[in-house]
């Protein structure tokens, strides 16, 4: 190969490789358009009327607040204890492997 022949072909590539990052910026663009998660309409609107007096549902009680109402509820009968909420780790569960057909056919068979 000449000079000149690499040359062109380098200039090519480069030419290529421009338009590939144009093409995944784009990409990842449309991408990130589509993973957004939108605000739901009801989120919207919550507390919108004059009477309304929503709490958002993201919005978490004070460890402060909840002992005090635990309290409240003791002290007015209501309740004899409070127990504290069960804690199970959600990031540990592992799927058992199972051999044979899948249950959701076996469920779809029976059925039938």
């Amino acid at each position: 190969m000449t000079s000149q022949q690499l040359e062109e072909r380098s200039q090519r590539l480069e030419a290529r490789v421009a338009a590939l990052e144009k093409e995944l910026a784009q990409l990842k663009q449309v991408l990130s358009a589509l993973l957004q998660k939108p605000t739901p309409w009801w989120s919207a609107i919550a507390g919108s009327a004059e009477t309304d007096q929503a709490i958002p549902l993201s919005s978490q009680p004070s460890p402060l607040a909840q002992t005090t109402f635990h309290q409240t509820l003791q002290a007015s009968g209501l309740v004899k204890s409070v127990r504290p909420p069960a804690v199970t780790p959600q990031n540990n569960f592992q799927p058992i492997p199972a051999q044979g057909e899948a249950v959701s056919q076996t469920i779809l068979d029976e059925r039938r």
